[in-house]
């Protein structure tokens, strides 16, 4: 990229918009100290990120707008404007592609900056990675300030390390590291929170599936209740689809009667129709008649308005003719009084066009005298400009020979007074022996081997540390597993217990309970809860036992009332003998345990003929053997005796008890384990935690001495590296002196000579100087007459010009008054010639007027208004006689028509009454396809039942769907949604198990990138630190013409050690750039950042003053050395240095002619020097 373009508004003292055009490699900036040169340096530091106030020479971030002058209000809003042309596509990422990027920065007061890259919003940050690795940047080494020199002369290792991390480009490196361990411990702590999701989920899971047991329990009451209540529902159609047909029935004969009666009423009404048509037409006849009555009238009212109308022409016609003469008498006089008036105006215009012809002439003759006046007073003042010119050159020619001579003289004063200096200080430089840092190097060297010992103990702790953390880690997992395990056995025995607890309500009603409690009967255990058998026979225990598996063992039997509900009392009594043989096969009770020898007799006598049908033998060959009362039982519970089979199935909520209570045991026996197991896991984590704290403990406190070793070390090796270096200062010290010496007085013995010959030279000059003043006087004297006479001539000719005007001006005022008159005369012509015509029309009109035949017309219409009037009498007498017969046949009309009222409202009550059946036949319908069921399947259940000759009932339907509801009751709460939360519970935690996986392979996978950017910096970072040391130490020797430099590391990890220049100029022993003088720092420092310059060439570089502190050979050297590097960087520095100057390709001067307000001028160098060729040429 190559900067083309810099464009400041309200930046500090650039409060008007400014563009600086940037066209070759060089450019430089110049002018006096204060006016706004360093800002223009600071805008471009600004413009791309720098967010220390400081660094701009502020104490706030606005300190950078323009804050007022003394003539200038401060204002709110500062930009700067950054033009790069890219068409090499130099720049990284997306801003590539452009051939033109610009990048801008804006801040407003009290609102903060933002920043734009091609007129879009972007941040910092943004800015940034645009020039990350290019050493372009806020504090990058390509902007050299003016206090660039001591940071870099001053700065500590560490900060040095930074500019040849610029320089290797490993900031975008840096950054993409940094990136990784944000996310690197982002993702640990995600691993973290899914860790405890899934310990909670574990947790949550074991709970959902022993409520997933009584929900699948509540789904299936729930569906027979279902199909119980749409079979109620079935019935009621069908009853209410009979009831609706019936209805309709009726409905429909009512309406057939309801129809022939209407047929009589619509007979009536057409009678009284024809008699209504009839009335109809003699209405029109009355109205045909009184319209005739009514035109007789108008045409009389018109006759009488005529007459009248008549009579108020003629005196309206007289009126106007009056009004016409005396208008007529008025324009005449009016006519007269015009024609004298123009008389009058065409005298007085003749008069006018005398005075503007001679007027005319006399202007003629005054604007011919003022050209030559006026070529007179030209001459005069270009005269006085030579002059005046020529004085000007001698004066400044004579005041410029005066200030170098003062220059001179004050220059020789302080190189006097600095030969008097270093002589004296010559005289006060001592030198010491070196036994001091001797004895400092002794101590060094045993504090180097004190940290290493320190070094190995730090490791071996760190070592046993790693190997307790894995031990925990394996603690951890146990401990976890031991918990998962503990909870699982937890939820599986609530589960199991609930439904266990539920079994002894199976005929949960309140009288029962009662009835037990009055007993002492309600908390005694029940036969399912003391019995137990062999596995694989409990479904044939259930199968024989049935119900008695909830019988309750009570001592003796008591007088009492019966129990309200069914139950079963098992009465205690022993036997002697638990198991018996016979036939040669084994009973079914010799394989119950029971836990309470005092119900055996009970067991013995409900068991007592059964015997057990083991798998593979033929059922019916070995029930053939048996004899009454004796059976064989399997393992599916299946019971056969001799003549007969019962297979097993589930028949009530006692299905499974028995299998469920030795499960129930089982986990019982398993808890004690599994909360041992956790209490020694516990134990022995907390063992391990205790001492990996301990180790923690000591690992800090060794590391802490180390830490404190290491400083001390340092401390003391920096101490030796100053002994030595203030010895090669004082030794550095005295040659520099004595060449100080020798080179002053070389200077005061040029200067005494170049002194004389400008003593003499201004003598001279000042001579030549009063015969100028004089020629300048006499051309004065000249300009002012001629000036005067041109003035006075010019005066005159104005003075005429304006009376010509005036002139010109009066006579179109008469001109126009002519004009008026003869238009007013023509227009009084006009307005005679219309009163007569209008006079003559009047008169005719008045003649026209006759009043003898509008009377006999008003006669003729009085004779028909009377014909008219009787017979519109006639008609109105007709249409009478016929409305008196249509009232009566209205009237019974509506006597008809109140005779079906009855029959309507029996007709209204059926429909009502199907329309009440319909509505009972749709809620019936609604209901079974809201419930789900098909309604085909209902008819085809309600067919068979009919088929089979069995009544079903509603009745009989709702009490089942009664009792199906108390079943769902007694339940109690239930969680219909656990099957489903279970599912989703199970289904989360498989996503997060994967989640987790993935997580620590994302942790390896950004372990790995960590540790190939720490190997690629590492690798890059050391072949930077060769490169530019060896570039450092060609630079310095090219500026310097001798000597050696280098760069150091301090330690041995790259990546963190510090850095150190060392630099010895020629015929001098220093090491470090502390012991330099000031110009020997700045060179060493421009070689050092030229050095990086060579590694990374940044697009431009910023130099403000740095050739400040360098004599006129280092200098030139200075320059020689930018000119051969801004063959590919450009360089845009501030100097008042004129070598430096002469270095530039194009000059921007920076001037503040306005207090506070700083301007540019820009020079090409290029062009300047082509115009001086032609001018010295011409």
């Amino acid at each position: 990229m190559r900067l083309t373009q810099l464009k400041l508004a309200g930046f500090k003292s650039f409060v008007d918009p400014t563009s600086l055009h940037i066209h070759g490699q060089r450019m430089g900036i110049v002018g006096p100290n204060g006016c706004g040169k360093s800002n223009v340096m600071e805008s471009v530091r600004w413009v791309l990120g720098e967010s220390s106030a400081k660094e701009l020479r502020g104490d706030s971030m606005d300190a950078v707008i323009f804050n007022g002058s003394a003539t200038r209000k401060p204002i709110s809003r500062a930009s700067v404007e950054l033009i790069f042309d890219n068409s090499l596509g130099g720049a990284a990422g997306e801003w590539s592609q452009y051939a033109e990027i610009s990048v801008k920065r804006v801040i407003e007061r009290d609102k903060g900056s933002a920043y734009y890259i091609n007129n879009a919003l972007v941040r910092r940050r943004d800015v940034a990675d645009l020039f990350l690795g290019t050493g372009l940047g806020g504090r990058a080494y390509a902007i050299i300030g003016q206090n660039t020199i001591n940071r870099i002369v001053e700065a500590k290792p560490e900060e040095l390390r930074i500019f040849l991390e610029e320089a290797a480009g490993i900031s975008k490196y840096k950054e993409r590291r940094r990136e990784t361990e944000l996310r690197l411990r982002d993702t640990r702590e995600n691993l973290l929170r899914v860790d405890d999701i899934l310990q909670e989920l574990d947790k949550q899971i074991a709970r959902l599936q022993s409520q997933a047991v009584l929900a699948e329990k509540h789904k299936n009451l729930h569906e027979a209740l279902k199909l119980s209540s749409a079979l109620v529902w079935a019935l009621k159609k069908r009853d209410a689809s009979q009831h609706w047909q019936k209805a309709q029935l009726q409905v429909q004969q009512l309406a057939q009667e309801l129809e022939a009666q209407m047929a009589g009423l619509r007979n009536k009404e057409r009678d009284l129709e024809q008699v209504r048509q009839e009335s109809f037409r003699l209405a029109e006849v009355v109205n045909q008649a009184q319209a005739t009555y009514y035109q007789a009238n108008a045409e009389l009212a018109n006759v009488e308005n005529q007459l009248k109308n008549s009579k108020d022409a003629q005196e309206r016609t007289q009126a106007q003719l009056n009004q016409l003469s005396a208008q007529l008498d008025k324009n005449n006089g009016l006519a007269n009084q015009f024609e004298l008036d123009l008389a009058n105006a065409k005298a007085k215009l003749l008069d006018e066009q005398n005075r503007v012809a001679l007027s005319e002439k006399a202007n003629q003759r005054a604007a011919e005298a003022v050209p030559v006046l006026f070529e007179q007073f030209q001459a005069a003042q270009n005269q006085l400009d030579a002059a005046q010119a020529k004085l000007i050159e001698l004066t400044q020619h004579l005041q410029s020979e005066q200030n170098h001579l003062a220059y001179a003289k004050r220059e020789a004063s302080e190189l006097q007074l600095q030969l008097e200096k270093v002589q004296l200080a010559i005289a006060g430089v001592k030198l010491s022996d070196g036994s001091l840092l001797q004895a400092q190097q002794t101590t060094l060297a045993e504090m180097h081997a004190n940290i290493a010992s320190l070094e190995e103990l730090v490791a071996a702790s760190m070592a046993k540390e790693n190997q307790l953390i894995d031990q925990v880690r394996i603690l951890n997992e146990s401990q976890l597993s031991a918990q998962r395990d503990l909870s699982n056995l937890d939820a599986e025995l609530k589960s199991l217990e609930k439904i266990q607890q539920s079994l002894k309500n199976v005929s949960d009603e309140e009288g029962l309970n009662r009835w037990l409690k009055e007993l002492d009967l309600q908390d005694k255990p029940r036969t399912w809860q003391t019995i137990s058998v062999k596995n694989g026979w409990e479904t044939a225990l259930e199968a024989v036992l049935g119900l008695r598996l909830n019988s309750i063992s009570v001592p003796k039997l008591q007088t009492v009332d019966r129990p309200p509900a069914s139950l079963i009392l098992a009465i205690d009594g022993v036997v002697s003998s638990k198991s018996l043989q016979a036939k040669n096969r084994t009973t079914l009770y010799s394989i119950v345990n029971n836990s309470m020898p005092k119900q055996d007799a009970a067991l013995q006598e409900w068991l007592s003929g059964f015997y057990l049908l083991d798998d593979g033998v033929d059922p019916l060959q070995a029930s053939s053997s048996l004899g009454n009362g004796e059976y064989l039982v399997n393992k599916q519970g299946d019971v056969y005796s001799q003549y007969s089979v019962s297979y097993f199935a589930k028949q009530s909520v006692l299905h499974g008890v028995l299998e469920r209570q030795a499960q129930l045991q089982s986990l019982q026996q398993k808890r004690p384990l599994a909360q041992v197991a956790l209490t020694q896991a516990e134990q022995a984590l907390s063992q391990i935690d205790i001492e990996l704290q301990s180790v923690k403990v000591l690992q800090r406190s060794q590391s802490q001495e180390l830490k404190q070793a290491i400083e001390q070390a340092h401390q003391l090796s920096l101490a030796i590296q100053q002994q030595q270096q203030a010895l090669l200062a004082r030794q550095q010290k005295q040659s520099d002196l004595e060449a100080e010496r020798d080179k002053l007085e070389g200077k005061l013995s040029v200067l005494s000579v170049e002194m004389a010959s400008k003593e003499q030279l201004l003598q001279t000059e000042s001579s030549n100087l009063a015969l100028r003043q004089q020629a300048k006087y006499e051309a004065e004297s000249l300009k002012q007459k001629t000036e005067l006479s041109f003035n006075q001539a010019r005066d005159q000719m104005h003075l005429l010009e304006k009376t010509h005007q005036e002139l010109n001006f009066g006579l179109r005022i008469i001109a126009n008054e002519i004009k008026a008159l003869e238009s007013n005369l023509n227009v009084i012509f006009d307005e005679n010639s219309n009163i007569k015509s209008n006079q003559k029309s009047l008169l005719a009109t008045l003649a026209d007027i006759e009043l003898d035949s509008f009377k006999l017309s008003l006669q003729a219409a009085l004779e028909k208004k009377q014909n008219q009037e009787s017979a519109l009498l006639e008609a109105r007498n007709a249409m009478n006689a016929c409305e008196a017969q249509l009232q009566q046949n209205e009237r019974e009309r509506m006597h008809n028509e109140q005779s079906l009222h009855p029959l309507r409202d029996k007709l209204e009550v059926s429909r009502l009454n199907e329309q009440e059946a319909r509505l009972s036949f749709e809620q019936c319908q609604a209901e079974l396809h809201s419930s789900g069921v098909p309604e085909q399947q209902l008819n085809e259940r309600l067919d068979a039942v009919q088929t089979s000759k069995t009544t079903m009932k509603v009745v009989d339907l709702e009490r089942s769907c009664a009792q199906t509801q108390a079943e769902i009751e007694a339940l109690g709460a239930v969680n219909l949604a656990a099957m489903q939360e279970l599912e989703s519970e199970q289904t989360r935690r498989s996503y997060l198990a994967s989640q987790s996986a993935d997580l620590k392979e994302a942790i390896d996978t950004l372990e790995d990138a960590i540790g190939k950017i720490d190997k690629d910096t590492r690798s890059r970072l050391q072949d930077t630190f060769d490169l530019a040391n060896q570039h450092f130490n060609e630079l310095f020797v090219t500026l310097f013409g001798g000597g050696q430099a280098g760069l150091a590391l301090l330690g041995d990890e790259i990546l963190d050690t510090g850095l150190q220049v060392f630099a010895q100029p020629p015929g001098k022993k220093n090491s470090t750039i502390h012991l330099l003088s000031g110009g020997e720092k700045a060179l060493t420092a421009l070689a050092l950042v030229f050095a990086l310059f060579r590694l990374n060439p940044a697009p431009f570089c910023l130099m403000d003053e740095v050739d400040a502190p360098l004599d006129d050979s280092n200098t030139e050297r200075f320059c020689a050395m930018v000119k051969k590097m801004s063959e590919k960087t450009q360089f845009l520095y501030v100097s008042h240095n004129k070598i430096t100057m002469e270095m530039a390709q194009q000059l921007i001067g920076v001037t503040m002619q306005e207090s506070g307000v700083s301007r540019i001028v820009e020079v090409d160098m290029d062009a300047a020097v082509q115009m001086m060729s032609a001018y010295q040429a011409a």
